[in-house]
């Protein structure tokens, strides 16, 4: 497990099935009944269609946000693959029959899909995805700054306008972006998750000098994401 996440590369799912609307929305509706429904609060994003400067870069983008978690999955159907990030503050709710339950739901979805979970920073992949963790309490107006300085330094586009879901003592923001998502989770006992995913490699010293700006303290953990593509251009 890695800060809360689990995360899938799909591979060989079909370029018309990773272009399918109707999938994706069964994609989402299935996970939010499985994990995010009963605990309330949720914002099902519609299905996003991700215009790339080049057309192989093309893809849909589903989104849920929910208290404390969030679920994406990024499609790029020209080259076959798909990116899946399950997130969860609550341990109770990121465990390995949650991984399973995911994996059973996009095989059912997706049936010739070769689904590999991600776990490691291999060096040279189609993308990247960092995992931060602070012991601190942020604003949602400074989050929300945050998360604009952060995709001007590392050269990441806004995709719509971010979505935010807010409770008493925490609140849970993602901002789509044409080349992922951004994400910042604030739970009750002062914890803040951020999540940065790109299809596209990107500095990680101008991620950390925007997070230096805004965090006195922090770990985070990097995974490469899409490393069995063979053209990792974009």
């Amino acid at each position: 497990m890695l800060f809360n996440h689990r995360c899938f590369d799909l591979y060989n799912a079909g370029e018309g099935d990773l272009e399918s609307l109707p999938k994706m929305r069964s994609l989402l509706s299935g996970v939010n009944q499985h994990f995010f429904e009963r605990r309330g609060n949720i914002e099902i994003i519609p299905v996003l269609d991700r215009n790339a400067p080049k057309p192989i870069n093309n893809g849909i983008s589903g989104i849920v946000l929910a208290k404390a978690g969030h679920f994406t999955c990024h499609t790029f159907s020209q080259r076959d693959v798909a990116f899946v990030d399950y997130f969860s503050a609550r341990d109770d709710l990121i465990t390995d029959e949650a991984a399973s339950e995911i994996e059973a739901l996009l095989s059912e979805l997706y049936p010739s899909a070769r689904i590999v979970p991600c776990t490691e920073n291999l060096g040279d992949g189609f993308g990247r995805q960092v995992m931060i963790e602070s012991k601190m309490s942020l604003c949602p107006k400074r989050a929300c700054a945050m998360i604009q300085v952060i995709m001007r330094e590392i050269g990441m586009h806004e995709l719509s306008a971010s979505k935010m879901v807010f409770g008493e003592g925490y609140y849970d923001i993602i901002q789509p972006i044409t080349e992922s998502h951004i994400s910042i989770h604030q739970i009750k006992d002062n914890t803040l998750y951020i999540d940065v995913f790109s299809c596209r490699d990107f500095s990680m010293e101008s991620l950390v000098g925007v997070l230096d700006q805004y965090l006195p303290g922090y770990g985070y953990r990097s995974i490469t994401r899409g490393f069995e593509l063979t053209d990792k251009t974009l």
